[in-house]
């Protein structure tokens, strides 16, 4: 008896979780689409420790809402047409059944929106296949298929940022 009830309620919480992660990837739609501008970034690996006299600090992409321009190798704006292809690919549902992930994290690319003068961020880490976001965006890697890392890393490439130029460490 306490399994059927414990399964009715997984079943019953199905349409909820579905609920939320249709206005997750809403949200993140009208991010992409409405916002002033999107770059992609390939910028130096992140994750490296700057010693600045007696402190240490953990470098940033983007930092108190600025982007800290001597970690940028390349950055491009993209069109209407992009943010379209952009939020299609970004916002398509993970139908993999497994989720393979590594743990280094040291994002060397981003998505960057810039919107009324507030950065929001996606950083992504092509080799361990994880992300990074900005507080305002929920996408996690549960959201990525690998379909969809082959979509993005094609798309990236397709506009010029190339994929193993960036693993140079952050000084």
């Amino acid at each position: 008896m306490p399994r059927l009830i414990i399964l009715w309620i997984l079943v019953a919480m199905m349409p909820v979780a579905a609920c939320c992660q249709q206005d997750r990837l809403a949200r993140l739609k009208e991010l992409v689409l409405r916002s002033d501008s999107v770059f992609l970034v390939s910028h130096k690996m992140l994750g490296a420790v700057i010693t600045e006299g007696n402190r240490k600090r953990h470098t940033k992409l983007i930092d108190k809402n600025k982007i800290d321009q001597s970690l940028v190798i390349k950055k491009i704006a993209i069109g209407r047409t992009d943010r379209d292809t952009l939020a299609a690919l970004l916002t398509q549902p993970n139908m993999d059944r497994t989720i393979e992930t590594a743990k280094c994290f040291l994002p060397a690319h981003a998505i960057v929106f810039l919107n009324k003068k507030r950065y929001s961020f996606i950083e992504i880490c092509f080799t361990c296949q994880r992300i990074q976001t900005s507080n305002d965006i929920t996408l996690t890697e549960s959201d990525f298929s690998r379909n969809k890392w082959t979509e993005i890393k094609r798309f990236f490439k397709n506009k010029g940022i190339g994929i193993d130029q960036s693993l140079i460490p952050a000084q």
